[in-house]
């Protein structure tokens, strides 16, 4: 992960609001834990926001206006707005928003690198999305041969093999994902009534430093641990919520 990468990553980290647990954004804290000028940026980041925040909580709605809204009754009359009251309020939304135009044209302005296509944040990214959008299925479905015949059908990744560990495993659904323009399947299997387990294959010619060798390497990222391997030209990586241990039985 370059500096710019974990700037872009921790402009939208919000402290307290559980991102930490995040595989990308806990990388990019660590990386600025261990970077003095990214720490000292991310810093000025944080105190910039809070200084904005801190009107913003001050202005409350009128008391009764759930009761209003839900009686779909609208006000009787016109009260005059009061704009010297909220002049120091519309200065700080300004001043976010050139401070956020600002960041915006410092990004495009500085990044001239092509995506970062490295396995590393394809792992990193499909353990995102295995703890944030796992419920984003464009199939649910138990039965093998109904997962297989949608992919088939519907995957631009043909002749996709479910290691023989997995197929004992209850299925619970499967999608057709996307990164960097790179199609990825995802199969998710349930592994009991509350831990699920996910399985990604994707062409590992255009990830640069994926697997090689069909022994899967294991790496934990934060609380999701993943196991990772070559397989007939394409990229396996399967993962849980857990550590390697739970992992294991299943590779």
């Amino acid at each position: 992960m370059t500096k710019l990468e974990a700037r872009r990553i921790l402009m939208l980290y919000r402290p307290g609001s559980g991102d930490d647990s995040d595989p990308e954004i806990a990388d990019a804290l660590a990386m600025a834990r261990n970077d003095a000028e990214l720490g000292d940026w991310l810093r000025k980041q944080l105190d910039f926001h809070a200084s904005v925040r801190a009107p913003l909580r001050t202005v409350l709605p009128p008391p009764d206006l759930r009761t209003r809204i839900l009686a779909g009754q609208p006000d009787a009359k016109i009260v005059p707005f009061p704009v010297l009251r909220f002049l120091p309020l519309a200065a700080a939304a300004i001043l976010l928003l050139f401070v956020g135009i600002g960041n915006l044209g410092w990004i495009l302005g500085h990044d001239h690198s092509s995506p970062d296509n490295s396995f590393a944040s394809f792992r990193a990214r499909m353990a995102r999305v295995a703890q944030r959008d796992y419920n984003r299925m464009d199939l649910f479905s138990t039965n093998l041969v109904e997962v297989s015949q949608f992919l088939a059908k519907t995957s631009p990744l043909k002749e996709q093999t479910i290691p023989p560990a997995l197929q004992r495993v209850p299925l619970f659904g499967c999608a057709n994902l996307r990164w960097h323009g790179l199609p990825v399947t995802m199969v998710c299997f349930k592994r009991n009534a509350n831990d699920l387990l996910w399985l990604f294959i994707a062409d590992r010619s255009p990830i640069s430093g994926s697997p090689e060798s069909h022994s899967p390497e294991l790496q934990t990222l934060g609380k999701f641990a993943t196991a990772s391997w070559a397989q007939e030209g394409r990229t396996y990586m399967i993962g849980l919520i857990g550590d390697e241990s739970q992992l294991r039985p299943y590779l």
